[in-house]
């Protein structure tokens, strides 16, 4: 089951980096050298529900997107 929530993480994630946005500018910005293996993704997310517990309850993708808007934010242009 892991590995199942790994691999939608890691779909999830991609599709973020790929169309997501927030008028107009990217959810977040990771650096070209990072893999979005889905252990790395849950790995953060597990993280930033540990740090923010009131995200637990809320969807998936709210709770995916924050957290990588936390660990990957993108610098103001």
């Amino acid at each position: 089951m892991a590995a199942v929530a790994e691999v939608i993480a890691s779909a999830f994630a991609s599709g973020m980096s790929w169309a997501g946005t927030i008028e107009g500018h990217p959810l977040y910005c990771p650096p070209p050298t990072v893999a979005f293996t889905g252990d790395k993704v849950m790995r953060i997310l597990g993280s930033f529900i540990a740090d923010h517990p009131e995200t637990a309850d809320k969807i998936y993708g709210f709770a995916l997107s924050a957290s990588l808007r936390q660990a990957f934010p993108c610098m103001p242009s």
